[in-house]
Parts: structure tokens; sequence; C-alpha cells
């Protein structure tokens, strides 16, 4: 059914909202927002038949409200929408295998130096557990998979980081319904459209006690123009939910003064301006986005349900026709031959009792159970389940957390595993790109914020953003391949124990995948060794401050360390020769203690932990196997 939503004509759209000045810029964009959603009932449509499906629930609050009024074709069409859950849901059981094996795996972030010294390794770890300490006091994890579902349910899911609108110098890390975000669909053709609105429908009240500061903004306000309903049966009261929309406007050109602008960031409730930034300098926009399957145009995706809505209907279909043939031929037929004297009244709502009959040529009354398919209409019922797990990329004995008939040895099952969670490698990896980008977000707003987090753990760590703060130039954020591991729990601990014995990870990556509690306090107290020594280098480098060194250190160890580093620095002509000499010093001094017999102490890596070569550091000392690099 073509739904005709009284759309005017493509001259009189105005989409640049941006471009307007302060008295008319409400106005435009909640014309800009309510125009983008009369052209998006089919995508709302779609989104609430995937919802269905994933909750078994015919009306979802998430699409009671609109802005414009919903056309006369579309309400009919609702009126005479009769939906009930279906009895064989395969779309909800091949979502809980997306929940286990995906979204119940989080891919810590990691900061990773491009160069530098010692104090810039120290920075970044300092860093990597003050995005940590924000996951944590933002509860980010159980946003994480609730946008999961959203990725599977209707294609995209959405993440906003922002100042905490509650509390002073917090930072929010907020779950965005994909319905409330808008986008002209022929700007975003390519999926990089330059404005972007956010649209939600909230209470006056709770619109007043945010922003009602003055009579003027609370008049106005109250006074708003309220929303209409939505994809919900019949009409409804709307008056008191009002649209509140916040638009962005990346740096471009101004189509009114013909010159280069800045970007445009616009908080209006309908068409009441409430904030207006001209200043808008980022290349982006506060969210991050994870799409689950990518279309070859355009700035939204498809999902999991979409993807399965016609092996879903075709399973309906069969179930429906089962349901029908039971109620008609499967239900107890008697069959009572004539002159056998006996009457359907003696057959009906009894238990059990005696009836007597008449032979009628040898045959009694017979109970008959007639078969209300065959085996060909089953055979086709299964072949269709099989097919949408084939679709998901996933097989019924991962439905079932069952492992294949057959495989004993450990080395089968690996293999099997490997194969089998290579099938959702693409989305782990956008999964692990969309947590580094919330990572990057964390850090725009910290700059602006200046936050101070805690971190628990051993000893609960309070971070301060002043701390932590390092040239976003000189690191790199990244997130933990986690979708390299297998979901199986025995192949799982197989791989990683892999890599930390081939010196693939250090024993802090291989307690954080193992979800070992306060991983940061033994990576503390395992690295304090290696880090004095680096430290105590470090300052004789940069400013020529001589500390000697300790006869409980590992001596040779640092001998090792100090060599190379007065290698590394000759050869580059960066620092006086008096730092060169003490680098020298101090590496005689080493040498000293060894001669004057002190015990040998090394570092000790935990129980279990592979011995590092005298080359490079212990990868169970958390550092990497190379130096720290100089500018």
């Amino acid at each position: 059914m073509t739904i005709n939503a009284n759309t005017p004509s493509a001259a009189t759209v105005n989409y640049r909202w941006y471009d307007e000045d302060e008295g008319g810029v409400g106005s435009a964009l909640a014309g800009a927002a309510q125009n983008i959603e009369k052209y998006s009932w089919h995508r709302r449509l779609l989104g609430l038949v995937c919802t269905r499906y994933m909750t078994g629930r015919e009306v979802s609050t998430l699409y009671a409200y609109s802005m414009a009024r919903r056309p006369a074709s579309l309400t009919n069409r609702l009126r005479a929408v009769d939906w009930t859950p279906p009895t064989d849901n395969v779309i909800a059981t091949i979502n809980d295998v997306y929940r286990a094996r995906i979204w119940k795996q989080h891919p810590f972030v990691l900061v990773v130096p491009i160069a530098g010294n010692f104090k810039a390794y120290l920075k970044s770890i300092q860093l990597t557990r003050f995005i940590d300490a924000v996951f944590h006091d933002t509860n980010f994890w159980d946003t994480y998979e609730w946008c999961g579902d959203d990725c599977v349910s209707v294609g995209d899911c959405f993440a906003k980081v922002h100042e905490s609108l509650t509390e002073k110098k917090k930072i929010a890390i907020t779950r965005v319904l994909p319905d409330e975000i808008l986008v002209n669909e022929e700007e975003a053709l390519y999926g990089t459209p330059r404005s972007l609105i956010q649209r939600c429908f909230v209470h006056r009240e709770e619109l007043i006690a945010k922003y009602g500061t003055t009579p003027a903004l609370r008049n106005a306000i109250w006074n708003a123009p309220g929303a209409y309903p939505g994809l919900y049966w019949g009409d409804m009261n709307a008056q008191d939910v009002v649209p509140y929309l916040e638009g962005w406007h990346v740096k471009g050109y101004n189509a009114v003064t013909d010159k280069e602008d800045n970007g445009r960031h616009t908080v209006s409730v309908n068409n009441v301006v409430i904030e207006d930034d001209r200043k808008w300098e980022k290349d982006h926009f506060p969210f991050a986005h994870l799409k689950f399957s990518r279309l070859p145009t355009g700035y939204f995706s498809q999902g999991l349900v979409e993807q399965l809505l016609p092996y879903q209907s075709e399973l309906n279909r069969y179930d429906e026709a089962d349901w029908e043939n039971q109620r008609r031929i499967s239900w107890p037929r008697v069959l009572n031959p004539i002159g056998s004297q006996v009457s359907a009244a003696s057959f009906a709502g009894v238990s059990g009792g005696f009836i007597n009959y008449v032979p009628v040529s040898g045959h009694k009354p017979e109970i008959i159970f007639p078969n209300a398919t065959n085996q060909i209409a089953e055979a086709r019922r299964q072949r269709i389940k099989e097919s949408a797990y084939l679709r998901a990329r996933i097989s019924q004995n991962s439905a079932q957390a069952e492992k294949p008939a057959g495989l004993n040895s450990g080395a089968a099952i690996m293999a099997w595993a490997t194969i089998d969670d290579s099938a959702h490698v693409d989305l782990g990896q956008r999964a692990e790109k969309f947590v580094t980008d919330i990572g990057e977000l964390v850090c725009e707003v910290a700059e602006e914020v200046k936050p101070v987090v805690k971190l628990p753990g051993m000893f609960v760590q309070e971070i301060s953003w002043n701390d932590a703060a390092i040239s976003r130039d000189s690191i790199h954020i990244r997130a933990f391949p986690m979708s390299s591991l297998p979901q199986l729990p025995a192949a799982r601990q197989q791989k990683i124990d892999n890599w930390y014995a081939n010196g693939q990870i250090t024993k802090n990556i291989k307690m954080r995948l193992e979800q070992v509690p306060d991983v940061d306090g033994y990576e503390d107290l395992a690295n304090g060794g290696l880090d004095d020594i680096f430290s105590t280098l470090d300052s004789i480098v940069e400013t020529g401050e001589y500390e000697p060194p300790e006869p409980f250190e590992d001596l040779a160890t640092a001998i090792q360390i100090a060599q190379s580093y007065w290698l590394h620095w000759r050869s580059r002509n960066v620092i006086p020769q008096d730092h060169l000499d003490l680098l020298l010093q101090w590496i005689m001094q080493c040498d000293e203690l060894l001669a004057e017999g002190v015990e040998k102490v090394g570092l000790q890596s935990p129980s279990g932990a592979p011995a590092a070569p005298p080359s490079q550091v212990a990868p169970s000392q958390g550092l990497p196997a190379q130096l720290p690099n100089g500018q």
C-alpha cells in the first residue's frame, strides 16, 4: 500500500535551517524536522513491525508520537491491523544468539602512544584508565547492550556523549533511539550528511524544569505546539508532549551570504529556540553510529529483523495453516457404525465410563486422529528455518549453545569455534569501532568539562582529566579486537593462553580478557620495577637530574635498558653531551654494584608468565617490546 504523506512540493521544502537568523531559526528547524518526518513514515512503520517481532508486543511507545499529522491512508492501515505474536519466533531466537555472542563481549579501549618518551607511555595508561572510569560511572556497557538490540532490530544504533544535564562537570553517555535521528535522505545519499536533527518527545513539565529559567521561556514552552499521534491506534491526547529538537550543521557555506560559515548547533522546543550556538567548529556530530548491515547508499542501514522477515512470514503462514488444519481435521473424531445404537452424547463431555453398543458386522465405534499436515510440508517448514539461520550466519547448534556431535578433541573444537565465530567478525569489528568512537568523543567532552572520575579496584583511583590529558596527535585510541576471540569458553581460554605464551599480549590484557577484577591494581604492582628504571633514565635524558641505581633493582636488566638509551640518544644528537655522560655514569654504577656481589633480584613475573629474551621487556610487565621513542 502506498502511503500518501500529503507532502508539499520540493520547491517549498527548506532544509537549510542553519542559514536563518536568530528570529527564524526555530521555525526553520521545526519545519525541516517536520518535512523529514513526513518522508519517513515508511521507515517508521518498518521499525514498528521489526520491534513487534523483537518484543512480541503490538504497540511500541517509541513510535507513539509525531510532529506532523499522519496521513489518512496510514490511519486506515493501522486500524485494520490485527497482529498477534508468532508461536515460532525464529527472529527472537536468533537475536538471543547475537546478544550472547556479540553484545555481551565488551571490547575495552586501549590508548597507545604514537611516539614519545616513557612519560607519554604513562600518560596513555592514565588516559586508558580515565576512559574505563567514565564507562564505569555511566554504566556504559548496559547502554552498549541496549544499542546492540537497536542495531539488530532496525539496523542502526546511536550513542551520544555529552555533559551531564543533572550534574556539573560530569560526562554522560546516552543511548539515542534510531527513530529520534532525522537526516535529509537526499543530502545523505552517500552516507555523510552535513546536518542532523535529534527529535525527542518530552513532557512540558520536564522542559520547564530544565530550561524554564525565565518567565518568558516558561511561557514559550507552555505555549509551544504539541505533538500528534504517530503509529498509535486511534486518537490520544498528546498536547502535554512537545517535540524537543537539537540540530547540528558542520562548517560550510552560507546560502544567504555566499561566504564560508561556521557550523551551528541549535536547541528548540518545537519552534521555540532555547539555545543557539553559531560557532560549532567540529567536523562531526556528537554521536557514535553503529550499522548492522550497510546498504550501498544512504545514511541508515538494514537490520537483522528486516533481513529475516520473509522467512518469518513463511513460517507464520505454515503455522496458521497448521493450526487451521488442526482445528478442522485433527481434533479427535469418532467413527460410529450406523446401527450401533450409540448416540453422540455418549462421547461428549464424559471422562471415562461405560458405553453400550451393538456390533455392526463386527465393527465398533472407533476414535481416530487424522494428520493435520504431511511430511513434505514439515520438511519444507524445516528448510525455511534452516535458511533463516543461514541468512543470520548462525547454526542451530549455536542457537542451542551446543557443539556438533563428534567433536571431542581440543584441536577439533578449537577449529570449529574459529570457523563458527568468523561469520560475525565484520559486525564485531564495527562494534569495536563504535566503542572506539565513543572513547574519542569522551576525550572531546572531557577537554571542555574537565571532570574527575573514580575507577574501582583494590584502591579506588580518583583520576582528573588534567592528569590524564595528552595531545590527541600523539596517541591512537583503539579497541582490543574481541571479534578475533572464539566465544566457546574452552576455545576462548585456549586462544588467550596461546596469545600470552607467544608474547602477543601482556599479563594485564590477559587478565582483562579473562575478566579478572582489579586489573589496574595488579598492573601497577607488576610494573613497579620497570617503571622506576624508565622514569629514572628519562629524568637523566630530559633534565639531567641524576638519581643513582638502587642495589635491589634488577641491575642486569637496568644495564641493558640504559645501554639502549645511550645508543639511541647518541645517534640523534639532540641532547647535551653531559646528559649522555650521566647515562654512562649510571651504567658504571650498576656494574660496580654487580661487581660488589649484590644478589641478583630480577623483575619477577607472576606464576605462569613466559620468560622474556634479554633483548626486550617481558610481556608480563605490561610494556611494549621496544623502548619508547623520542621526538
